[in-house]
């Protein structure tokens, strides 16, 4: 078991070479996400990390909406889990509106939107079932 030492004040290294996902304390304050399993919000700062590098890099389509290429089998390694609960979590944060997905199927990775949960409407329980179900 390594052993870890203690961040010091004169530290050597920058602090951009520290790899950091913004969970924005998305789940631990605001009620409205406070259905979302901890794993669903994990990838999600995941998916929106890659979306701000997305962003960066001018990968929008036409409409200018953001996406992303993230593999099943990156799912699975980053979040240490079985293909059926990598898929139960993209099905989670899908449901709930916070990606939607362009399946391509043969095998390529899906195109995955991620939205910005900080910029959200808020809808009757009957229009979010019928804008999910279209």
């Amino acid at each position: 078991m390594p052993i870890f030492n203690p961040i010091l004040a004169d530290n050597k290294y920058p602090v951009e070479s520290y790899a950091m996902i913004p969970l924005e304390m998305l789940s631990l304050e605001d009620n409205d996400f406070s259905v979302l399993t901890l794993r669903a919000v994990v990838l999600y700062s995941l998916l929106f990390s890659r979306a701000m590098l997305s962003l960066k890099k001018k990968k929008y389509n036409k409409d200018g909406e953001v996406y992303v290429f993230y593999s099943q089998r990156e799912i699975r390694k980053r979040l240490r889990c079985s293909i059926t609960t990598s898929v139960a979590i993209l099905k989670e944060l899908e449901n709930f509106g916070l990606i939607s997905r362009l399946k391509l199927g043969c095998g390529k990775n899906d195109i995955i939107f991620v939205k910005d949960y900080k910029n959200r409407d808020y809808v009757l329980p009957k229009q979010l079932k019928d804008r999910n179900s279209t």
